[in-house]
C-alpha cells in the first residue's frame, strides 16, 4: 500500500552528504540533531485512498525500530507542496539554498514524540505517590480496601538492593512496574 525511503543525507544538493549537520543548525540551532539521531526522507509513495494512515504508520514504525532516532527531515524545492499526506507528519522550519541550483528548499521536520514517544524509566520515589494513585484506583480499588491508603508509598519507601519500583514517564503521565 505504501513505501518510504530514509537515508542517513539529505536528498537535494542542499550540503555535503558528511556535513549536513552545520547546514541546519544555521537553520535552527534549536533543533539538536546529529547523523546518529536524524534520517532524512527521500522517498514516499503511497496509493491515494491509504496514504495518511500508512504514512504515520510507517513513520511511528521507523521511530519504534530506531529508538536513537529523533527526528526525520524532508526536503522539498520551496515551490513545492508536501500535499495532504505529509503535512500530516511533516512542518516546514525553514528555507535553505541549492549548492548547485538556483533556487531554495524548504525544509520540514517530523519529531519523535509527535509519533511515538520515548519512555522514560526512573527509579520511583515516594513523591510519586499523589501521581500514581490515580491510576491505581482508576482500574481497582482492591488494592487501597486491602493494604491502606498509603499502600503504594509504603512499598516504594521500603526498596532495598533486592526489591525495587521504577516509575516509567510518557509526556509526563506515570506508571509503577
Amino acid at each position: 500500500m505504501a513505501q518510504a525511503t530514509f537515508v542517513d543525507y539529505p536528498n537535494w544538493n542542499v550540503s555535503n552528504q558528511d556535513n549536513w549537520v552545520s547546514v541546519f543548525r544555521e537553520l535552527d540551532s534549536e533543533i539538536p540533531c546529529t547523523p546518529l539521531n536524524t534520517l532524512f526522507l527521500h522517498l514516499f509513495v503511497a496509493v491515494d485512498e491509504y496514504s495518511v494512515g500508512c504514512c504515520k504508520e510507517i513513520i511511528r514504525t521507523v521511530f519504534k525500530a530506531v529508538p536513537e532516532l529523533h527526528f526525520i527531515f524532508l526536503i522539498v524545492p520551496s515551490y513545492m507542496s508536501l500535499g495532504s499526506t505529509l503535512i500530516t507528519v511533516f512542518e516546514q522550519v525553514g528555507n535553505i539554498p541549492s549548492l548547485t541550483y538556483d533556487e531554495d528548499f524548504a525544509v520540514h521536520i517530523c519529531h519523535r514524540h509527535s509519533h511515538y514517544p520515548q519512555l522514560h524509566v526512573r527509579n520511583a520515589r515516594v513523591e510519586d505517590h499523589d501521581d500514581l494513585m490515580p491510576i491505581f484506583m482508576r482500574y481497582d480499588t482492591l488494592l487501597k480496601e486491602t493494604y491502606g491508603e498509603y499502600f503504594l508509598a509504603e512499598l516504594i519507601e521500603a526498596q532495598d538492593e533486592e526489591n525495587h519500583a521504577v516509575v516509567c514517564e510518557v509526556s509526563c503521565v506515570f506508571s509503577l512496574l
